[in-house]
């Protein structure tokens, strides 16, 4: 990878802390990886640092840049410094077959002063992803359904800051699907408009991702005659996607009705609208990924549910 790769990557994890895909098919093994199970979410608990005590992979100086990137195998621990300010270390991990995947950076939870950035770039895909806090830590926590490829690893710290204080500790592992899902998005036909919007209804949640910068999703919801109550939202940020995203609702003559709740700083939660109507009526869902960006990392389970009230 030349360095003009490297330049990118360093002006990516400068931009807005806030910066934060091949889906399997049809989850059958909801009891298995179920998003009801609380070991699925991340948190500041969801660590898998305590597999090994000592440090298998401690970084080699220099490691600034994929040339010279320290090797991390997967399911073994490994740790730097970032010393002197502004350093960035690289990490490279390889992936011989499809598989989720977890990354876990650690500083905060332990003692370090480090406010640590990801972006993992999947050389051969040419996707890219950043990720730099989860729900309840300030530490990286991102899982996605990867392929097999050579990734690297670019760890920095947020403020730029340096010093023996900053540490870190770091982690690839291969981990169960976080999220269970009924359908996959009709990639065939696409849903990038209104006019192609993929029907769902009550009951289902589809696993989808946003592709690229680019891409937006369309999703329509047909609601029966009735006081009903009807309630959609995303698993993702809160189990380990990358995306940060909005939902906005739409008529059938497509205007704007309601939007997701505005995420704030740290995000707390995944998007989701929720209104009680009296139908028939039809919903149009757009789904948008707030950063601009796409690729596998950045994906998402619609769940849709529709509920008779009287």
């Amino acid at each position: 990878m030349n360095r003009w790769v490297l330049s990118a990557w360093i002006a990516l994890a400068a931009c807005d802390g806030g910066c934060q895909g091949c889906a399997p098919g049809a989850n059958d093994s909801a009891a298995d990886s179920g998003n009801d199970s609380d070991s699925a979410r991340i948190d500041s608990a969801d660590s898998a640092l305590v597999v090994e005590d000592a440090c298998a992979a401690p970084e080699v100086e220099p490691n600034d840049n994929p040339q010279m990137a320290t090797i991390l195998p997967l399911e073994r621990r490994g740790c730097g410094t970032i010393d002197p300010p502004l350093e960035a270390d690289v990490f490279e991990f390889e992936l011989t077959r499809p598989s989720w995947i977890a990354l876990y950076v650690d500083a905060e939870s332990i003692g370090s002063r480090a406010d640590m950035s990801a972006i993992v770039n999947a050389i051969d895909a040419g996707e890219t992803a950043q990720v730099s806090l989860a729900p309840d830590t300030l530490d990286v926590r991102m899982r996605w359904p990867a392929v097999p490829d050579t990734y690297m690893l670019l760890l920095t710290e947020i403020g730029g800051l340096g010093g023996e204080e900053y540490y870190y500790d770091v982690l690839v592992s291969e981990v169960k699907e976080p999220v269970s899902w009924t359908a996959n998005e009709d990639d065939v036909t696409g849903n990038d408009s209104a006019a192609q919007a993929e029907a769902v209804a009550d009951g289902d949640r589809v696993f989808g991702s946003i592709e690229n910068n680019f891409d937006i999703d369309w999703y329509a919801i047909d609601i029966p005659a009735g006081k009903q109550t009807v309630r959609v939202g995303l698993d993702a940020w809160a189990y380990g996607s990358a995306g940060l995203f909005r939902m906005v609702q739409f008529d059938s003559d497509l205007n704007d009705e309601a939007r997701s709740p505005a995420l704030g700083v740290p995000w707390t939660d995944d998007p989701y609208i929720e209104r009680t109507v009296v139908g028939p009526e039809t919903w149009y869902i757009k789904i948008v990924e707030l950063t601009n960006r796409g690729g596998r990392p950045y994906w998402y389970v619609l769940d849709v549910s529709v509920e008779g009230t009287e």
